[in-house]
């Protein structure tokens, strides 16, 4: 289970969680894509990473009709709005579904796929995409139809920490220099630096390392650390380069 810990000191100990919900703000023609998004119990997640549900997005519970006539007479055109990874980019997704969604049975308003009679059907379109291979969905540089910004990106960039092997990180901010030290040397193990945009600064390979030293010899801004070991397990490390 992760945990959540600050511990401001000379180096510190993350296991983080990702923050629940996000705003965004800019432009589209559909403007009840601009709203907050929500990971659902901080848990829903796709491709093994968060997935966010719009709060704009039609409800789907049948359960908060009480009479038959309410439950009858349901739109039959429901919108949902997401930021979802794909597996190779982040998507903002519009998603259409039309069709019978609710049905009365016995006195109750349940889901008609509960019942055998879901005869709904799904469009997809996506309003933006962003290929940065982040743990969260990118502040900036999303491309398509729309043109959102994402805010609270200051805890999107947070670490997810699959390892067994304990690290430790430091200096963040850090001028140039950054050091990743494990408790016990790790066999292999793959780091990829990127920038906000996705673009890959650094690739490499370690074997049986327990102290990494980089030099990130770059602009100042947000990077990410992404940490792969020998049995694709994962840590994501954001890092402020001053």
């Amino acid at each position: 289970m992760n945990k959540t810990l600050l511990t401001f000191c000379a180096f510190f100990i993350f296991q983080f969680t990702f923050s629940q919900t996000i705003t965004v703000s800019g432009s589209c023609t559909d403007t009840d894509a601009l709203s907050d998004y929500i990971q659902t119990n901080g848990t829903d997640t796709q491709n093994g990473k968060p997935k966010y549900t719009g709060v704009n997005s039609s409800s789907n519970d049948c359960s908060q009709y009480v009479t038959e006539s309410a439950c009858n007479t349901i739109a039959n055109t429901k919108l949902t709005y997401t930021i979802e990874w794909s597996g190779s980019n982040w998507e903002w997704v519009k998603t259409t579904t039309t069709g019978s969604f609710c049905v009365w049975l016995i006195e109750e308003c349940v889901p008609a796929a509960q019942t055998g009679s879901d005869t709904t059907q799904s469009s997809r379109e996506v309003l933006a995409s962003n290929p940065a291979d982040t743990p969260t969905p990118p502040c900036t540089g999303w491309t398509g139809d729309c043109a959102p910004t994402l805010s609270e990106c200051a805890t999107l960039g947070l670490i997810s920490n699959e390892f067994d092997n304990q690290f430790t990180y430091y200096p963040n901010p850090t001028n140039d220099k950054f050091n990743i030290k494990f408790e016990t040397p790790i066999e292999e193990l793959t780091l990829n630096l990127t920038n906000v945009l996705g673009q890959v600064i650094m690739n490499k390979t370690y074997k049986n390392s327990k102290h990494i030293a980089l030099n990130i010899n770059q602009p100042a801004g947000i990077y990410f650390v992404k940490l792969t070991s020998k049995n694709n397990k994962e840590a994501y490390i954001k890092v402020m380069k001053n």
